[in-house]
């Protein structure tokens, strides 16, 4: 039941691991959280623990319910922040700064998980989903890139729904309320942007990094992309 856009937007990969002096054919699986799971592709054992951990079910959507866990690794861990507040704001200049500030401050729910909701959820969009990784089999490195760029999602009742709204621009899924055949609702969501155009939380917003994958899953390396 994913009301969040967190599908597994990105192709699996097939490989082996070196575990323990032998070989393990597996499957690793990014998925847009920023977190990573790894499978023995022929049992469906986790090569590393995965626990269901507590995640918040509050929302104010009539009808809607949320599983009160969500899967997390152990290893490797989150890649990516899966938090934002106003605290984070972030800009060019004293004015974008405030305005992000303000806008961050605006919504009414924040964090991984946080359910989608009338008055707003703040969300880190983007990790590490479409783009995939490799593999280098020789030295157990997953090479991936990570972006980390909030995003907003807004549920509204469409009877609430101006036609000046629906007037904006769309680009893509981005714009005004979309209506969701055969509810009351509906949904908006885009990038938390200051007035210049940039994201509202401090750089880097895309880094390209390596974990290796033989045991500990320690980040070989990670820097600056773009």
């Amino acid at each position: 039941h994913d009301v969040w856009d967190r599908d597994a937007g990105s192709t699996p990969i097939l490989t082996d691991i070196d575990r323990d002096g032998r070989k393990i054919p597996s499957v690793i699986q990014l998925v847009k959280t920023g977190m990573v799971f790894a499978f023995n592709r022929e049992t469906g054992e986790p090569l590393f623990p995965i626990e269901e951990r507590p995640v918040p079910t509050d929302t104010d959507i009539q009808g809607e319910q949320l599983s009160p866990t969500q899967p997390f690794p152990v290893k490797p861990p989150v890649l990516v922040r899966n938090t934002i507040s106003p605290d984070d704001a972030w800009g060019f200049t004293v004015f974008d700064r405030a305005a992000c500030r303000q806008k961050l401050a605006s919504f009414g729910r924040a964090g991984l998980y946080a359910p989608p909701s009338l008055d707003g959820t703040l969300l880190v969009a983007s990790a590490n989903n479409w783009g995939g990784a490799a593999y280098d089999p020789d030295r157990q490195l997953l090479v991936l890139p990570v972006s980390q760029v909030p995003i907003y999602i807004r549920m509204k009742r469409t009877a609430d729904v101006t036609q000046e709204e629906l007037d904006q621009p769309r680009m893509g899924p981005i714009g005004p309320p979309t209506p969701m055949a055969g509810t009351p609702y509906a949904f908006q969501f885009g990038p938390v942007l200051s007035p210049l155009f940039s994201p509202c939380t401090p750089p880097p917003w895309g880094e390209l990094m390596a974990i290796d994958m033989s045991g500990d899953t320690r980040q070989a390396w990670r820097f600056t992309l773009g």
